[in-house]
């Protein structure tokens, strides 16, 4: 129990600094147009003002802060499947909130905040029931039905983004985004779990060559992202909600792949009514957006 707490820690500590960063994101996305057009345009070399050399360091400062996900991601695996990670992630919609309100200007309703509620309360449910299952390890997973689960997701999610994109509907722009981006996101954690425990020896880096080829494609899809989530800054998806959508992908992606291909694993009453609360407070988000 004590191994799952530890788990569960980093997953609140490494939700805060991700939402963080994506506002920090979305707060400095300017300075790469501002780069983008000195670069064009300007011919004389004339450096940032005091003004863009600050949007930048927010810029960066948020790239750091998403990035370091990954050692969280690594750290929670030596104690727990991903699931006890990836669970925890709604606690950081909180700080994206305060953030969001205080740097970037949005609104946020008393529907939203309700939503939030909801989507916090699902996020307990779901580490209340982790801490109560039974010991389990990454080692046993069956990595033939996680690669069906993710190569239908990833072309379903793919099709989606296509479509919302052309469209420039900024409300599709921001679902479509958040569903791929959280997808693939969550599937870092649980391609790290499989690579850390692969070969039946956990530890914090790969044992094996295939332990080291599925660590190595974990960062592809981080990758991959992180890019997506630019694109849909770039196209100004409002980013409590593209990050709302995606940190609901990336709670409950896990437990369903672990769910089939994790044969410790089971999928009860109590796992769908967190995730239930975690979609709910989703719907609501939209529904005030």
């Amino acid at each position: 129990m004590e191994n799952t707490f530890i788990a569960m820690l980093f997953g609140i500590m490494g939700s805060a600094l991700y939402h963080i960063g994506k506002s920090m994101q979305k707060q400095g996305i300017g300075f790469i147009r501002i780069a983008k057009n000195k670069i064009a345009k300007d011919t004389h070399g004339r450096g940032f003002s005091a003004a863009e050399l600050k949007t930048g360091a927010i810029y960066l400062t948020g790239i750091i802060f998403n990035n370091s996900l990954a050692v969280w991601i690594m750290m929670a695996n030596l104690f727990a499947p991903p699931s006890y990670f990836s669970s925890m992630f709604g606690t950081g919609i909180v700080a994206l909130t305060i953030y969001s309100k205080k740097f970037l200007g949005e609104t946020i309703s008393v529907v939203r905040y309700l939503g939030i509620a909801l989507l916090v309360s699902g996020t307990v449910i779901l580490g209340f029931e982790g801490v109560c299952r039974i010991k389990m390890s990454m080692a046993d997973v069956e990595l033939g039905t996680v690669f069906i689960i993710v190569s239908v997701y990833v072309l379903a999610s793919l099709l989606f983004m296509v479509a919302s994109y052309r469209s420039s509907n900024a409300l599709f722009i921001g679902l479509s985004f958040g569903f791929f981006s959280g997808g693939v996101a969550s599937l870092d954690p649980v391609l790290k779990g499989i690579a850390q425990h692969y070969g039946g020896i956990p530890g914090f880096l790969p044992s094996t060559q295939t332990g080291w080829i599925i660590f190595i494609a974990s960062f592809v899809f981080s990758t991959s992202s992180f890019l997506a989530a630019q694109v849909g800054f770039l196209k100004n998806s409002q980013a409590s909600l593209q990050v709302s959508v995606s940190s609901c992908v990336y709670i409950c992606f896990p437990i369903i792949i672990q769910g089939f291909a994790l044969p410790a694993f089971r999928l009860t009453p109590v796992t769908f009514s967190g995730m239930a609360l975690v979609v709910g407070g989703i719907l609501l988000m939209l529904q005030d957006s």
